[in-house]
C-alpha cells in the first residue's frame, strides 16, 4: 500500500531537513513524500529543492499564494495518490517504525478509516518533556485535535469530502470536527514514535495568539460548510457542539490578553453566529454532566461552564475579564 506523507512548510529552514531525513529513514518504504511550500520568507525553498535531489520518492510543490497551515496541508493532499495519507509538521520528526506500525494495524483490519498513535514532546535539543498517552478507540479522536500521529484512510477522506480549512484558523480543531461527523472506523495503534519539538517559532505560538483579520470569518465559513455536509438531526447536534468548542476554543486560545474592547467585539460576533446558524449549543446533550464524556476534562469544564454563565447573560463579562489578563498557559495545547 502505498502511503502518502504530506510536510507543510514555512519558514523552516532550521528544521526541514532533519524532518525529512526521518521520513526517508522509515522501515516502511513505500512511500510518496510530498513537500508543499507556503510561500516562504526564508531559504525553505532552495533547501527543499535541494532535499528534492535526495530521494525520488520527494515531490516538490512551491505555492503561488500563502494559504496557512491548514491550506498548505489541504494543497498537499490534493497531490496525494496513496491509498493511505499521513501529516507531519516540518518542524517535527518521526521514529524509523512509526509508519511501519501504522501499517500492521490497517493490515489487520482494511475497514480503519484512521489510526491514532501517542506521541512524544521534546525540546529542539531531543530532550523528552513527556509522552503522550491517549489509550484506547473511543475518545482518542476526540481528545487528540492534531492532523500528526495519524493515519487517514484517503478513500474515507474524499468519500466524506473532508478537507482542511485555509486560512489563519485553528485547522486541527475544525478538521477533528469534520472528521468524528463523518463518523470514522477509528483504531489506536500504542507507539510513541512521532516526536512533536516545541518550537517557540512557530505558527502555533506565534500566528495563533491575538485576534487577525478574517480569521474568525474563515472559520466560520468552514463550520458553515459541514452544516452542508452533516445535516441530518444527529449531526445537527455534534456540529453545534463542535461550533460551540471551536469558539470557546478561539476566544481562550488567540484572545489572552487582548484587552477588553478586542474581546468584547470578537465574543459579540462569535457567539452572534452561534445562535444564528447552531442554536442547539445552549441546550447540548454531549455539555452536559449526565453524558458520558470523551473530552479532556479542562475542555469540558471550560465548555460547561461557559454554557451556564451565556445561560446566566455573564460569559461575556469572564471572556472580558480574560482578555485583559494572560493566562495563556492554561488553555492546553497537545
Amino acid at each position: 500500500m502505498l502511503v502518502s506523507v504530506v510536510v507543510a512548510c514555512y519558514n523552516v529552514e532550521k528544521y526541514v531537513q532533519k524532518c525529512v531525513d526521518s521520513i526517508k529513514k522509515q522501515t516502511y518504504k513505500n512511500l510518496e513524500i510530498i513537500l508543499y511550500d507556503d510561500c516562504s520568507k526564508d531559504n525553505t525553498r532552495e533547501i527543499l529543492n535541494e532535499i528534492k535531489k535526495q530521494d525520488n520518492r520527494i515531490k516538490v510543490f512551491l505555492g503561488k499564494e500563502n494559504y496557512g497551515p491548514g491550506g498548505a496541508k489541504q494543497e498537499g493532499l490534493k497531490r496525494c495518490s496513496g491509498e493511505y495519507v499521513c501529516f507531519v509538521d516540518s518542524d517535527d520528526y518521526i521514529g524509523e517504525n512509526y509508519i511501519m506500525d501504522m501499517i500492521k494495524t490497517v493490515k489487520e483490519d482494511k475497514d480503519i478509516d484512521i489510526v491514532s498513535t501517542n506521541f512524544t514532546k521534546v525540546d529542539q535539543n531531543g530532550n523528552v518533556s513527556y509522552i503522550r498517552d491517549y489509550k484506547n478507540n473511543e475518545t482518542v479522536l476526540w481528545q487528540k485535535i492534531s492532523t500528526v500521529s495519524k493515519l487517514f484512510k484517503k478513500s474515507f477522506l474524499d468519500k466524506n469530502k473532508l478537507s482542511l480549512p485555509y486560512g489563519i484558523v485553528l485547522e486541527d480543531v475544525l478538521f477533528s470536527s469534520a472528521c468524528l461527523l463523518a463518523k470514522p472506523k477509528i483504531v489506536f495503534c500504542n507507539t510513541a514514535e512521532y516526536y512533536y519539538v516545541f518550537n517557540n517559532s512557530s505558527i502555533s505560538h506565534t500566528t495563533l495568539k491575538k485576534f487577525k483579520k478574517n480569521s474568525l470569518d474563515q472559520s466560520q465559513e468552514y463550520l458553515l460548510s459541514l452544516k452542508k455536509l452533516f445535516n441530518e438531526k444527529d449531526e445537527e447536534e455534534l456540529l453545534s457542539y463542535f461550533s460551540f468548542k471551536f469558539t470557546c476554543w478561539y476566544l481562550l486560545k488567540s484572545g489572552s490578553n487582548v484587552g477588553k474592547v478586542e474581546m468584547k467585539k470578537e465574543y459579540s460576533k462569535a457567539f452572534s453566529f452561534l445562535e444564528k446558524e447552531f442554536p442547539k449549543f445552549k441546550k447540548n446533550k454531549y455539555i452536559s454532566l449526565f453524558h458520558p464524556q470523551k473530552e479532556r476534562k479542562i475542555i469540558f469544564f471550560v465548555l460547561y461552564n461557559t454554557k451556564i454563565l451565556y445561560k446566566l447573560h455573564l460569559s461575556r463579562f469572564f471572556y472580558q475579564l480574560y482578555g485583559m489578563i494572560n493566562l495563556e498557559k492554561l488553555w492546553p495545547n497537545l
